[in-house]
């Protein structure tokens, strides 16, 4: 969550953690304040609504480095997801179904109603989002629709069951935007007794390619946000896909955004998406944000590994084969290769006409590609290691590997790679990057 200054990131081991956004891509922390398990937040009039499992913590934002925490308001229940509208909080609770807070004074907070008291519907929620008088939640099954327009009788009014183990949702004008592990669904609204599907898209999480030229595993959105007819869903395993939506409740793939780390949040302030990842909080410039230009589909095998792009080819590890992929053409991208390579590798780098791989039977493996259509193996070493990572720059190849350290190569002759060296590192280590003569690791914390 942010306003024009400040970001509010939830962070497990600190709390509520607050950055502020004035410098730009510069931001840095400015505040945190200690809480109990935080499983959801929203943002309202410089108040933060932050949900645990049996407590609303209510947060006045007004002056971030000297926040204050207000008296929380005890839930009963598992409580899961909020959202924040006018003078109420809406809170989802597998044992109580839809719970309602007055919260016109923020320190006087009081429950006004459980669903339950209405309807019987009790399920385990994923997440919640109200508009107007109708409260929209769904569990990895259903949409639900709840008449909220009278707050201390909330009526549960339609049920529509859709299929793809259902994640997230975000509603635009007349229209629901649903994710799960398949597909963003689209579902019209304008009648909320009687909703029904209108439109779906393929998303990342399908496990094959988008519309976008790229493959990923299977995985799950851990978020989606509508802003200027644009829908952002961030995946569980990094990145952040765009669609377009400017003709109404029609879905159509737009871009997709690189992030270091895997993307759980992301809200926007002055024209900078403000995105919260395993590795820290990032900005993106919404200018930056530009359509992709219209590509092909590739089909790789389930356990897909990495890929690098040179001399017009791709180059994909999957299933234990590097499989090369002729993508002068776009719009029809040709197998033009598969070589074994009897391991799996877990990162892969074309140079030189040729790919460097490294994984878990394998230290380091070395493919001449300089003929696309007939790879070869010319070397390869075993040090019983797990290899993790690896960067190359010039000569010089360094690998990070989970038993056996920091190993440097020189490849000045691909054929016959010299070890250099072999340094213990921290075993949690699991990036790398060589830049001039430095190297930058990321440490991935258990």
């Amino acid at each position: 969550m942010s306003n024009d200054t400040f970001a509010f990131v939830i962070n497990q081991d600190e709390g509520l953690v607050v950055y502020d956004l004035t410098k730009g891509i510069d931001f840095g922390q400015v505040a945190s304040i200690k809480l109990p398990r935080i499983n959801d937040l929203e943002l309202q009039n410089n108040i933060v609504y932050a949900l645990g499992r049996f407590s609303l913590q209510i947060i006045d934002v007004a002056n971030p480095l000297k926040s204050l925490l207000t008296n929380p308001v005890n839930l009963p229940g598992s409580d899961h997801y909020i959202d924040v509208q006018g003078s109420y909080a809406y809170v989802t609770d597998d044992n109580h179904g839809l719970i309602i807070i007055d919260i016109s004074d923020p320190f006087g907070a009081f429950i006004v109603s459980f669903a339950k008291e209405s309807n019987t519907f009790l399920t385990h929620f994923k997440d919640i989002k109200v508009k107007q008088n109708y409260a929209y939640l769904i569990d990895a099954e259903n949409l639900y629709i709840v008449n909220i327009s009278n707050a201390t009788r909330s009526e549960l009014i339609a049920v529509l069951p859709i299929q793809g183990n259902l994640n997230k949702i975000a509603v635009h004008e007349q229209y629901i935007y649903i994710t799960g592990d398949i597909d963003l669904q689209v579902v019209d609204i304008s009648n909320p007794s009687l909703p029904q599907l209108f439109d779906s898209h393929q998303i990342l999480n399908g496990g094959g390619a988008t519309e976008a030229f790229t493959a990923v595993k299977p995985g799950t959105t851990e978020e989606i946000f509508i802003h200027q007819n644009r829908v952002y869903a961030t995946h569980s395993l990094g990145g952040i896909e765009v669609f377009d939506i400017k003709e109404s409740g029609k879905v159509k793939f737009w871009t997709l955004l690189a992030t270091i780390g895997v993307s759980h949040f992301v809200s926007i302030s002055n024209n900078n998406f403000i995105t919260s990842t395993t590795c820290g909080v990032q900005t993106i410039n919404v200018h930056s944000v530009a359509p992709s230009s219209e590509s092909g589909r590739i089909q790789v095998p389930e356990k897909f590994g990495e890929i690098d792009i040179g001399k017009n080819h791709a180059f994909v590890s999957a299933g234990g084969f590097l499989s090369i992929y002729n993508i002068s053409n776009l719009q029809d991208i040709d197998l033009t290769a598969q070589l074994n390579l009897t391991c799996n590798p877990t990162e892969l780098q074309f140079n030189n006409d040729h790919v460097y791989l490294t994984g878990n039977e394998k230290t380091l493996q070395i493919v001449d590609v300089s003929d696309t259509s007939s790879p070869k193996l010319i070397a390869e070493i075993d040090k019983s290691g797990a290899g993790i990572s690896l960067d190359i720059q010039e000569n010089l190849l360094a690998v990070i590997d989970e038993k056996l350290g920091l190993l440097l190569f020189n490849i000045a002759e691909p054929d016959s790679p010299e070890l250099l060296s072999m340094t213990a590192i921290d075993k949690r280590l699991n990036d790398i990057k060589i830049f001039g003569h430095y190297f930058l690791s990321v440490l991935m914390k258990n």
